[in-house]
């Protein structure tokens, strides 16, 4: 079973000299570190963990990405930050997982930080469920055909199934 968790960055500060520079808020950095707890307990009680991240390298991602890697110790897993997911949607993240089938093929779970409402879309169109991400909420997805490539299992549009919300 391939897993795919996504996750919205946090709350972030609405002055910067770019969007792509703004940065957590105190309470971001709150909402941030009290996801990365639920998300690691939700792993453990279902006996998983997950093997690649990649994330958005705009700062509010960046520093989402940072606050769960080191509360839920996974420093050591390999990751990317790409400005790819920097407002992406499906396509892009096919593209994304294509690029880098090699280093994912043999992932059985995968972490993405981005944005919305890219990531919105890209939960509604895989679980052909209507699905709003509020900053920092987190969705896991499961597709059933583990043999499939990543970029492929992402064609299988409204066949994942939706595991988990965490708002």
């Amino acid at each position: 079973m391939k897993r795919l968790i996504l996750m919205r960055h946090s709350i972030a500060s609405s002055t910067a000299s770019s969007d792509f520079e703004r940065k957590l808020t105190e309470r971001g950095i709150v909402k941030a570190k009290s996801q990365a707890m639920k998300l690691d307990q939700y792993l453990e009680d279902n006996s998983f963990e997950i093997n690649f991240i990649f994330s958005s390298s705009a700062v509010r991602a960046k520093e989402t990405f940072e606050y769960l890697s080191c509360l839920m110790e996974i420093e050591k897993t390999e990751s990317k930050l790409t400005s790819l997911l920097y407002m992406a949607g499906l396509k892009e993240l096919k593209k994304l997982f294509l690029d880098y089938n090699e280093e994912i093929k043999n992932c059985d779970t995968i972490l993405v930080v981005a944005h919305n409402n890219g990531i919105s879309k890209i939960a509604s169109r895989l679980t052909d469920f209507s699905i709003y991400f509020d900053t920092a909420s987190i969705a896991i997805l499961s597709f059933e055909d583990n043999d499939i490539l990543w970029n492929k299992a992402l064609d299988y549009e409204s066949n994942w199934e939706l595991d988990y919300f965490i708002r």
